[in-house]
């Protein structure tokens, strides 16, 4: 079975009738670039913080 049936069924089932318009499409672009960044943010901000503790373990 492909792995991504059940990501499609669910696309499938969520897809609205209209398609959407183009400024729709640009919104949604915009939307998951901001929470892209805010995770990519989160990770840096993590990974600083595994660093700083492992070193600190290092230390002990």
């Amino acid at each position: 079975m492909d792995e991504l049936a059940a990501t499609r069924r669910h696309a499938e089932r969520q897809r609205p009738e209209a398609p959407a318009t183009q400024d729709q499409f640009v919104d949604l672009v915009k939307r998951v670039s901001l929470e892209f960044n805010a995770m990519r943010s989160e990770v840096s901000t993590l990974r600083r913080r595994v660093e700083q503790l492992e070193s600190q373990g290092g230390k002990s």
